[in-house]
């Protein structure tokens, strides 16, 4: 089945994700350029009471921002790979995107993972019921005939009198029908 969508909807939040780890990197650096060029400074408060700036509190700071740009940079590694096995056709992936999205859900990149991976799992690619082609009923009807589901009675009389199936319209039920029809 195609997955254009899912897999536009992963990279596009692959993309948005590896943008904000890029700025969220950038950020990192400055604040810590302008922590590092305060520190040990002095700050007279008092004459003879004389206090450092010790930054303790912009290191908190700064490491709180080094491990969300991990987590971005982690993330975005792991939606590019998601992305590319859904081009691919490994619908498995849909649970990755889904989780990826979870842990992601209060930025736009995470809600387009959410919307990916709901549409993987939901999705099921057995039927392609877009097709109105006379050559795709007629190679459908053919492989009923080969496995068996129908019989050459019913594969000769559904040609002759032009019957076409429609794919969706064909459902589980009907094919156990015919199939014990047949053998009884």
């Amino acid at each position: 089945m195609n997955r254009q969508t899912e897999y536009l909807l992963t990279l596009i939040g692959a993309i948005f994700n590896a943008l904000s780890a890029f700025v969220l990197i950038i950020i990192t650096a400055l604040a810590g350029i302008g922590i590092s060029s305060q520190m040990n400074q002095t700050y007279d408060t008092d004459y003879y009471n004389t206090n450092y700036y010790d930054g303790s509190e912009s290191a908190l700071l700064i490491g709180v921002l080094i491990v969300v740009v991990i987590f971005l940079v982690a993330t975005s590694i792991v939606g590019f790979i998601a992305a590319f096995k859904i081009k691919k056709g490994h619908s498995g992936w849909g649970i990755a995107v889904l989780v990826l999205g979870g842990l992601s859900i209060t930025s736009i990149h995470g809600i387009l993972w959410v919307i990916a991976g709901i549409m993987m799992l939901t999705r099921n690619g057995q039927i392609n019921e877009g097709s109105d082609s006379i050559t795709d009923d007629l190679t459908y009807l053919k492989k009923l005939y080969d496995e068996g589901i129908i019989s050459t009675d019913e594969y000769e009389k559904k040609k002759k009198n032009g019957l076409i199936f429609k794919k969706g319209n064909l459902n589980r039920m009907s094919i156990v029908t015919a199939t014990i029809i047949r053998y009884n």
